[in-house]
């Protein structure tokens, strides 16, 4: 018996002192070789690549993302019928059913996708009022004798604590302090009434 060319031929032989030879055929067909897919996702209208599209075959288990020249690829992809699935933000959903996958065969794609506004939320933007002189647009803060005690500094230098309250910041070098960025010669320092 002849083995065709899809099919091995296995001969296994018993051999007995009393007994005489059994053969034993067994055909098995080899398994299909897996192949791979490869791709190529462009813009509908300007044909440029799309990169960072996450594209999935779908059947398959697999799943990548596209490069800056819009290359994808999945090895190792049994044979068989699948679907690519690809979605990037500002692209509609790209579906293209029924991809055939054939041993041995380098399936080599090219899919546009279009691209789709993305609806915002509405905005309301309403003005407001601010005043330097209005007594109700600032607010206080405050630092105990407790706080400044508790805060670590350099030789209880009451500038360097007052430097941690909001909206205040401070250098390593100097206790010199802005308010809301300004620069520390345009603030007020009052002690009992005295400017310092």
């Amino acid at each position: 018996m002849k083995p065709s060319s899809s099919r091995s031929v296995l001969l296994l032989a018993l051999m007995a002192s009393s007994l005489p030879a059994i053969v034993v055929l067994a055909q098995s067909t080899p398994a299909e070789a897996a192949t791979e897919v490869r791709g190529r996702i462009v813009d509908a209208e300007s044909r440029d690549p799309v990169y960072l599209a996450e594209v999935s075959l779908v059947g398959a288990g697999l799943r990548t993302t596209t490069d800056t020249d819009g290359l994808f690829q999945f090895r190792e992809v049994a044979p068989g019928t699948y679907k690519i699935r690809a979605t990037r933000l500002g692209y509609e959903q790209l579906v293209r059913e029924g991809v055939w996958v054939r041993s041995g065969d380098e399936l080599d794609l090219e899919l546009p996708m279009s691209r789709v506004v993305v609806p915002l939320e509405e905005i309301t933007v309403t003005p407001g009022t601010f005043s330097f002189m209005d007594a109700d647009a600032s607010t206080r803060q405050t630092m105990s004798r407790e706080d400044i005690e508790s805060v670590p500094q350099l030789g209880e230098d009451v500038f360097r604590a007052v430097n941690r309250l909001p909206g205040l910041s401070s250098g390593d070098y100097s206790a010199h302090f802005s308010i809301r960025g300004g620069r520390h010669d345009e603030t007020l320092i009052l002690l009992d009434g005295l400017e310092l």
